[in-house]
């Protein structure tokens, strides 16, 4: 069951899968409910894969009186502790059977949170493969506007708090006249006043550029130098950086829980603490002043993408999951 625009359908449906165009609108959703209760019972279901809040919490509902297993996915850590009772009408709610994680910070999280039913959780991460994205074009140099040799450094995501956008539009006050480093911020939300005047603010506002949202920001990715995530939490195995590294750019990331599993320090990319402006700047200048350096960290994450998150593993893992507990 998903949106009915969803983009996969068509190969859902040709692989022998049944479709319901149909996902909740609202996290307290009657038609919903009804209508997967109904699914469950007259499709002799045997698990209830729960992907999002407003499935989770309408799920959870539909299956109340039904006997199979009820099984979440949690994709980042923080915001949910035994102490706060919303979270037992979700991921803590009695009738959830396990709880796949994303990662093992998400699993460390909810094993807290689950206090005496840590067995509840279980770690399959969610697999990609560099050659999914061998027929990408890397967008040319002259879209970007810079000049031969100035170092792209580029940004994706949309206006969230815990993206920690302000930190690194920060680390472009510390930036040097002869290093040309140019900042680019793709997504949603990023060019409000919030943001805008910490840039105008920047001693070099010139090389900061907002870009807005790209359906193919994985070209201007491919493009740049390098990618750099300044999430300062809540977190895990994100995508741009996941992909960035399959396109072989190299990334810069903060050490937050869930996203420091994605590489080895200098091997695979470069990590900074979070909060700090001047480490994210200071990696971008190595990066910039070290070719050696950007072409070891750009094969080097490709491979570690195959060799420890792989999508096959995550095909085997969930195999491995689903004959525990249907046995």
């Amino acid at each position: 069951m998903t949106y009915e625009d969803a983009y996969y359908i068509p190969r859902f449906r040709e692989m022998g899968i049944k479709v319901i165009p149909y996902h909740p609108v609202k996290k307290t959703d009657r038609k919903a409910r009804e209508l997967i209760r109904e699914l469950l019972l007259s499709e002799n279901v045997e698990l209830l894969f729960l992907f999002n809040n407003k499935s989770i919490s309408n799920g959870i509902a539909a299956a109340s009186a039904w006997k199979g297993k009820v099984i979440l996915y949690r994709g980042c850590p923080g915001n949910i502790y035994f102490y706060d009772p919303t979270a037992y009408l979700k991921h803590l709610h009695p009738r959830v059977d396990y709880i796949i994680c994303n990662s093992d910070a998400v699993k460390d999280h909810m094993d807290k949170a689950l206090l005496w039913r840590k067995d509840k959780n279980y770690i399959i991460r969610k697999g990609h493969n560099p050659d999914w994205y061998n027929d990408v074009k890397p967008m040319p140099r002259q879209e970007f506007n810079v000049k031969d040799g100035d170092f792209i450094l580029s940004f994706v995501g949309n206006d969230r708090r815990v993206k920690g956008i302000r930190y690194l539009l920060e680390s472009t006050h510390f930036y040097e006249k002869d290093i040309p480093i140019h900042l680019f911020l793709f997504g949603s939300g990023l060019d409000q006043k919030k943001y805008l005047q910490i840039a105008d603010k920047s001693p070099f506002r010139e090389r900061i550029h907002f870009m807005g949202f790209k359906k193919n920001v994985i070209e201007w990715v491919a493009g740049s130098n390098a990618l750099v995530l300044s999430s300062i939490e809540h977190e895990s195995l994100t995508k741009s950086v996941i992909e960035s590294m399959c396109v072989k750019t190299p990334v810069i990331i903060t050490d937050i829980p869930g996203n420091e599993e994605l590489l080895v320090h200098k091997d695979s990319g470069i990590k900074v603490p979070i909060k700090d402006g001047k480490a994210i700047y200071n990696a971008a200048c190595e990066l910039q002043q070290n070719e050696e350096l950007q072409k070891n960290l750009s094969e080097q994450g490709a491979k570690r993408i195959k060799r420890t998150l792989s999508h096959e593993q995550t095909v085997r893992d969930y195999e491995t999951f689903i004959k525990k507990i249907t046995s």
